[in-house]
């Protein structure tokens, strides 16, 4: 993620797609920033000569640094610095913007080149008329600080989708501050308006279920309407949760009332000393076990998520036991529907993930033990999936197998997946999505075991 305070450049998209709105038929947002930022400059400075090119530079937060190189008549390049009003010398210094010019190898004196002194001189003027309305200069410095703001992060990031259901990320704002999480704690979400747009094309896709994920999603006001507006769509509504809000009865009650039809909750430890810490916010283990609760009360259907790591791999037995007597056995018309336990990806911070990844040769007894023991109390389990493990870990229980044909899955899901030397004699590696790259960057095949046969 860029530092807004670094000298990194970022090259401006000199070519935006034709249709800047949409991508792959859906609308878009963040992928038009670059364009409508090139879009903006070029609006703002005019071109008084053809052939220049652009690029914005990070340098102390200021969205007006830019440099803009154009082609001389002549052929010589000439590089002029577009920059806030800082008390410094300029060509020319305005109320709003300043505007210095750059000396460069083939023209170290750009003012004695005559072609380089008149470009600048049209540029100072346009630059100077673009002043006295400051109007072009907030529109330009709002263009390049949506780009600017935007830089780390992809439309992808906010939605996606298979065949039959869609997934809309609301932003990245979280109570709490999971170790394990891949997301930037700072990084922005895109005007709200586009959450709906994106919902009405996934509806008019044919999709039949959204899931609605964060950050945490019941964070987020417009989340109730959004449920409501999927219902009204025909579209199942789930939320991926840490459900600490619908411990409130009345936060749980609108979204009930909205049409939530079910919930899949982070819940990675029956410990909260050990919650507390993989989720960095003490205090919410307590919530977010009394918002399962209510939630089953309530009627929705709830499916556990466990993400194991070096903190909780040795006591997913007992971990499984909890969630039996919590979530199953006070609730016989509504108990708990499934668990997952999921492998994860390479934590925001590498340092992190580095100390807290665990072999997955001590992840298996223990995984092994909570999946029996929640198929035996009729839970469903995942161990094996999109987020899991590879099948191997469950060699010796073939009734806890699941296959996934890697060209079956979404490529989010199979980017970053790659197979150990040892897998290339596995009876089943075409059903089997492989390792995690970073895994394997630390850990190798350990843990791996092929099969000999197919099962």
């Amino acid at each position: 993620m860029a530092d807004a305070t670094s000298q990194t450049a970022h090259q401006l998209d000199p070519t935006p797609p034709s249709r800047p709105d949409r991508d792959d038929g859906h609308i878009k947002y963040v992928a038009h920033l670059p364009g409508a930022a090139e879009d903006a400059l070029k609006a703002f400075i005019g071109r008084p000569f053809a052939g220049w090119q652009d690029r914005a530079e990070h340098r102390d937060g200021d969205p007006l640094a830019l440099l803009v190189r154009f082609e001389a008549p002549s052929g010589e390049s000439v590089e002029v610095e577009l920059g806030s009003p800082n008390g410094g010398r300029a060509f020319f210094a305005g109320d709003h913007i300043t505007l210095s010019y750059r000396s460069t190898a083939a023209l170290p004196d750009p003012m004695a080149n005559e072609g380089a002194r008149a470009l600048i001189e049209a540029v100072k003027q346009r630059v100077a008329a673009q002043d006295a309305q400051e109007q072009p200069v907030v529109a330009l410095r709002e263009a390049m600080q949506r780009w600017r703001t935007f830089s780390p992060v992809g439309d992808w990031m906010y939605r996606q989708s298979s065949p039959q259901e869609a997934l809309i990320r609301l932003g990245f704002r979280c109570n709490q501050d999971c170790w394990f999480c891949w997301q930037g704690r700072d990084w922005p979400e895109p005007p709200a308006e586009y959450y709906f747009k994106w919902l009405d094309a996934f509806a008019a896709e044919g999709r039949e279920q959204v899931t609605f994920s964060g950050g945490e999603p019941t964070l987020h006001k417009a989340l109730p309407e959004l449920v409501a507006r999927a219902k009204a769509l025909g579209m199942r509504s789930w939320l991926q949760t840490n459900a600490i809000q619908l411990s409130k009865p009345k936060i749980l009650q609108r979204l009930v009332d909205a049409g939530v039809a079910g919930l899949f909750v982070s819940y990675h430890s029956h410990d909260p000393e050990v919650s507390d810490r993989m989720t960095r916010a003490p205090g919410t283990h307590g919530r977010t076990r009394a918002g399962v609760e209510a939630s089953l009360a309530a009627g929705l259907h709830v499916q556990i998520n466990c993400v194991v790591e070096r903190e909780n791999h040795d006591h997913l037995a007992a971990h499984a036991a909890d969630l039996i007597e919590r979530f199953v056995k006070p609730f016989p018309d509504n108990p708990l529907k499934l668990v997952a336990y999921s492998h994860p990806c390479e934590y925001y911070d590498e340092d992190v993930w580095a100390r807290s990844v665990v072999s997955l040769e001590h992840v298996q007894p223990q995984l092994v033990a909570a999946l029996k023991l929640l198929t035996e109390h009729g839970v469903t389990v995942e161990g094996i999936g999109t987020c899991g493990f590879p099948p191997c870990l469950l060699a010796d229980e073939p009734q806890l197998l699941r296959w996934l044909v890697p060209e079956d899955q979404h490529a989010m899901d199979t980017a970053g997946r790659i197979y150990a030397e040892a897998c290339d004699a596995c009876a089943v590696k075409q059903r089997c999505m492989g390792l995690r790259k970073e895994y394997m960057d630390l850990m190798g095949d350990a843990g791996v075991r092929p099969f000999a046969t197919e099962p």
